[in-house]
């Protein structure tokens, strides 16, 4: 779903906000959480987040290349997961409670989309629309380190397994960028090779030595 469709040079037609409304109503109408995820996607569609499926590829992310509007996708993502994680896990606000209960058949798609919205935004900026300003890519790079390990990190306590997966494969998304860039780059391509045989290997030795004391706190990813 786009919030914009056009065809050649035809003016823009949105439709997200009428989507939104639609499938926000067939949700309080049905209880249905497939109609809660739509209505998310169709919300996030009118600030300009897509998913764009093509042969051999999927693209998410904004549909705007504008810096100041991928700020604002990001912020907004950001700003309400963290709402609905108030909302849905901790107790808080009091008055958050209230919308627990109207608001769970949303929960599906806030904890997805809204993540995966976030997560995007901020690899867009980090890793394309700020790649000539150093700092400025600096700065958005590591806000998006902080936010992936804090993300795995609540995931884990609260038992969010999309969230977890969603979290973790921008993390790795994010390592293997750092090591490509500071690495991979600098040497020589059996060198580069050897370094990160050797690390998943260490990785995967540190994590079969203590295997009883990791998986109880992977049982709900269904390992």
């Amino acid at each position: 779903m786009l919030s914009r469709i056009s065809d050649d040079k035809e003016e823009a037609k949105w439709v997200g906000w009428p989507l939104a409304i639609t499938f926000a109503a067939l949700t309080l109408i049905f209880d249905n959480s497939i109609f809660g995820f739509c209505s998310v996607l169709a919300l996030l569609s009118t600030f300009g987040f897509m998913i764009l499926v093509a042969p051999g590829r999927v693209t998410v992310g904004s549909q705007d290349e504008r810096v100041a509007q991928s700020v604002y996708l990001t912020a907004l993502s950001f700003t309400l997961t963290l709402l609905a994680w108030l909302v849905f896990y901790t107790d808080w606000f009091a008055p958050l409670l209230e919308l627990r209960q109207p608001l769970q058949s949303f929960e599906l798609g806030m904890l997805t989309l809204l993540p995966l919205a976030y997560f995007s935004g901020i690899s867009q900026l980090s890793f394309f629309l700020l790649k000539e300003k150093p700092w400025l890519r600096f700065s958005a790079e590591l806000i998006g380190l902080i936010s992936e390990i804090a993300v795995v990190t609540i995931a884990l306590l609260y038992k969010l397994d999309t969230m977890f997966w969603i979290a973790a494969l921008f993390l790795m998304w994010n390592f293997l960028d750092k090591f490509y860039r500071l690495i991979y780059k600098h040497v020589s391509y059996v060198s580069a090779c050897t370094l990160f045989a050797l690390f998943f290997a260490g990785i995967s030795a540190l994590i079969k030595s203590n295997i009883d004391v990791i998986m109880p706190y992977l049982e709900f990813l269904g390992l």
